[in-house]
């Protein structure tokens, strides 16, 4: 038995190292359970919390996207929030769907087949800032992708995971295995045969959760060996599921197209630009103010002051940005005055976004003071900020800035989406395509 876990070690150890994650320069991102592995039966409802620490002594760390390997035979729904660490921080959010927080949610089909079982990555996304993004911070680099493993699993209506019979299936896996085996190059092919490749398919299809005692009582080997065994087939499982995955980058999960109805929005250029778009913004997003104070300055001179773009304002406050909303609201604020977008530039020209900071914009820009903040203790405004809200979840957009950009047909937008604090030329495109007969 000592020979079989040689071998079985030999074999187990070309195929961890190429499972083995690569170490994360300075973020750590993992998921809650820790396993990443999640199980429910058709019809009903799993997900996946999360931890990430920022491991960097200086800079400050800003999630900018998260994407996953394509579902299959249920619906995924993105509850990230996307935060900024500050050095040495850590931010743990479990998954609760009552509350519609932590990482993902995973409606299973009424359909799906027990036993089926979705995996893949989670790939998170970032920025490196030397500074508080929301208070001066400058932006320093792009971060590294970090990536995590998860699975998700169909259970029987029963409750319990369905989990094929082992002698029968093993006899699957040994063919699985034999293709891993002949991918191994001769020299190692030497230290394994067909019979020990056989032994492993059999405990390899035994249910994640098997015991020690039950592997022995089944192939007739001590608890010590097979604990080890079970350790090792772990790491083949995860390279052979690796192998089955689609190669190639993650698919987004935000549609490239939509269509909304113009109303409401605070629109700036012509009624009858050829082409319109519809930015989601939140006035404490480090990217929106990333996008205000690069691209929209450049592509107000070029297409809004020139009438070939309408551009309008739907509000999408971050339920992590407790100053978001209250800033949306100045800004509308401001609006009842005649004064929209010079209050959207002070809110996204100073570090602070607090009712106390959109009072002092109020202030510099010669507003009604006492007509400002009776306007903002009502809350007037905040039923149209919602309903701004509800219209980008219906796109199925969860993150700013998003952008529809489209041609514009009376109060109709259909057109395609562009997410993120993207260059003039990505916006050129976008419009190019929606007014082919007409060039910049």
């Amino acid at each position: 038995m000592k020979t079989l876990l040689w071998k079985l070690t030999l074999l187990a150890t070309p195929l961890i190292a190429l499972t083995s994650p690569l170490a994360a320069d300075s973020i750590s991102f993992s998921l809650l359970p820790s396993s990443g592995q999640v199980s429910g039966s058709p019809g009903t409802v799993v997900g996946w919390g999360y931890t990430i620490t920022n491991n960097s002594a200086a800079d400050w760390f800003v999630s900018t996207d998260l994407n996953s390997d394509s579902f299959l035979h249920g619906a995924l729904t993105l509850l990230f929030d996307f935060p900024e660490l500050a050095p040495g921080a850590t931010v743990t959010e479990s998954f609760d769907p009552a509350k519609g927080i932590g990482l993902f949610e995973l409606l299973w089909d009424k359909s799906a087949p027990s036993g089926f079982v979705n995996a893949g990555d989670f790939v998170l996304s970032g920025q490196w800032w030397d500074g508080d993004p929301l208070n001066g911070g400058d932006f320093v680099a792009d971060a590294t992708d970090t990536s995590t493993p998860y699975s998700a699993a169909v259970k029987a209506s029963g409750g319990s995971s369905a989990t094929p019979e082992p002698p029968n299936l093993a006899l699957t896996v040994c063919g699985l295995l034999a293709a891993v085996f002949l991918s191994i190059p001769r020299r190692s092919q030497k230290l394994t045969r067909p019979s020990t490749l056989c032994i492993l398919a059999f405990a390899l299809v035994m249910p994640s959760t098997a015991t020690a005692q039950e592997v022995d009582r089944e192939i007739g080997i001590t608890r010590n060996q097979a604990d080890d065994i079970l350790k090792e087939l772990k790491q083949i499982r995860q390279l052979l599921e690796s192998q089955a995955r689609p190669s190639g980058p993650a698919p987004r999960l935000v549609p490239q197209t939509g269509k909304l109805r113009l109303s409401g929005g605070f629109p700036l250029g012509s009624n009858d630009a050829p082409v319109t778009i519809v930015e989601f913004t939140d006035y404490q997003c480090p990217f929106c103010r990333q996008f205000q104070t690069t691209t929209f300055a450049e592509l107000r001179k070029k297409y809004i002051d020139s009438g070939k773009v309408r551009f309008i304002i739907h509000d999408f406050p971050l339920d992590g940005h407790p100053n978001a909303m209250p800033a949306a609201e100045a800004a509308r604020c401001a609006g009842d005055q005649g004064k929209f977008w010079p209050m959207h530039d002070a809110l996204f020209g100073q570090p602070d976004t607090s009712r106390k900071g959109s009072i002092e914009n109020a202030e510099a820009l010669k507003l009604d003071l006492d007509t400002f903040r009776s306007c903002l203790e009502s809350g007037k405004h905040k039923t149209e900020i919602q309903s701004d809200m509800q219209t980008a979840l219906s796109l199925q957009i969860t993150a700013t800035p998003s952008f529809l950009i489209g041609r514009t047909s009376g109060e109709d937008l259909d057109g395609s989406i562009l997410i993120g604090a993207q260059p003039l030329s990505a916006f050129e495109a976008k419009i190019n395509a929606a007014n082919p007969s007409k060039t910049p």
